[in-house]
């Protein structure tokens, strides 16, 4: 409703995620989103198990009762659990009681042992809210607005801490957080519809997660960045991988992962008609257009032949709501395995390119140094045949003893047979496909 620039952060910890969304609005009533973020194993099931585990601990002591080891009983006292959960958003204890076979088991439960229980993942949620603000790069300051959604939200302490985390920034609470997300579907579906005469100015969407291509080495090469706003639009100049190569494969990923196998395969498609060349000399242009509603279209265009090919990839394919948080989730959680992974691909990249490097000089040196420019290519490919798991550090050490061992090496790189198939890119850059 408003006709001022605003800032607002959309909260929203339902049942079983924690999405935090960033957007902008101003005077046209454009909806802006600058960044996401969430936590998709966080909501109020968890704090509901953290109520349970309580109580089957508390009815053991209190009765000599095991609930757990009853499977009916453990749902029941599920059931009553997530009861006294919601009544403690609004009064300050809340009665546990199951009646079975003529016994009763009760237990009081205050606001603060709920609270105490559910402490540390009360500030896990706010892991997100932190993350989007990074992501729209802005200070916690810049929000003007902040929402809530999901019923989740109603709790005090988490409205007490977001509160807290805003410099007591006072949360709206004129929208009813279990219809805060129908409300907006309402009010947007309205506004697109003819029939209806609802002010409406748009919503600027933005990419969850990041979409690229596979090159040499396996690498994922980012061609759109996550959050870019919608409609979104990049290119980038890619190359061949091995002489005289006339095809090459697209491999289209999106994910934040640094290997492309690790992220989520959307699709691919083949440029045909590739001059023969060189490897590293043909250009070959590889655009990427996402549209407002979400539609990808992948072009190859090759500048030497004219030669173009496309894929387009709906909205069906893509990674969607919980799936894109597990996404993230996963890229920080395997960070440390991913740029080790990473670093190997590339060690064994500048190993390759040496060998090459090696043969090539072979053609054109002395009788005596070409023997042993062969001999020194050769060990190298065998020392990577025998080592496929090598560290990159031993690979680094193998190269320069390749190097120290071998005579000066011309400056420029020769082009010579790769190893790689087509529709991958070697290392200088990760740009040959």
């Amino acid at each position: 409703e408003s006709k001022v620039e605003e800032v607002i952060l959309v909260y929203d910890l339902g049942g079983g995620t924690c999405d935090v969304s960033v957007l902008k609005t101003g005077s046209s009533g454009v909806l802006q989103v600058l960044a996401t973020s969430g936590d998709p194993r966080l909501g109020g099931e968890d704090f509901d198990r953290r109520l349970v585990t309580h109580l089957i601990d508390s009815f053991k002591k209190k009765f000599s009762k095991d609930v757990s080891a009853e499977p009916q009983l453990l749902e029941m006292l599920r059931v009553e659990a997530e009861k006294a959960k919601r009544k403690l958003s609004t009064v300050p204890q809340a009665t546990v009681k199951l009646d079975f076979g003529g016994t009763t088991l009760a237990e009081t439960l205050t606001r603060g042992q709920f609270e105490k229980l559910n402490d540390e993942l009360f500030r896990r949620t706010l892991e997100p809210v932190q993350a989007v603000l990074k992501d729209a790069g802005l200070h916690k300051s810049e929000v003007t607005t902040v929402i809530l959604a999901g019923g989740s939200s109603r709790i005090p302490k988490v409205q007490q801490m977001l509160s807290q985390f805003f410099d007591g920034k006072e949360l709206m609470r004129r929208i009813n957080p279990d219809e805060v997300v129908a409300y907006g579907a309402a009010v947007m579906a309205a506004g697109l519809s003819s029939e209806e005469s609802v002010e409406y100015g748009g919503l600027i969407d933005v990419i969850p997660l990041s979409l690229g291509i596979q090159t040499a080495g396996g690498f994922m090469t980012t061609v759109l960045n996550r959050n870019a706003q919608l409609p979104a639009e990049n290119s980038m100049p890619f190359s061949t991988n091995k002489d005289g190569q006339e095809m090459a494969s697209i491999k289209v990923f999106q994910g934040e992962r640094r290997m492309a196998r690790n992220n989520h395969f959307l699709g691919s498609f083949q440029i045909k008609g590739i001059p023969a060349a060189p490897r590293g000399v043909p250009q070959i242009q590889v655009l990427f257009k996402v549209d407002e509603n979400g539609l990808l279209t992948v072009e190859a265009n090759s500048k030497d032949s004219g030669k173009r090919s496309e894929l387009v990839i709906k909205q069906e394919r893509f990674l969607s709501g919980e799936q894109i948080q597990e996404s993230l989730s996963e890229a920080e959680s395997f960070a440390k395995d991913d740029q080790r992974e990473f670093d190997r691909a590339e060690a064994r990249m500048a190993l390759k390119a040496l060998i090459r490097s090696l043969h090539s000089a072979a053609e054109s040196a002395s009788e005596e140094d070409a023997g042993i420019f062969q001999e020194a290519a050769s060990e190298g490919q065998d020392w990577l045949a025998a080592n496929p798991d090598a560290e990159a550090e031993e690979i680094h050490e193998k190269r320069e003893e390749l190097e120290a061992n071998a005579p000066e090496l011309p400056t420029k790189p020769a082009s010579a047979g790769s190893d790689e198939g087509g529709g991958e890119l070697d290392m200088e850059g990760h740009d040959e496909l």
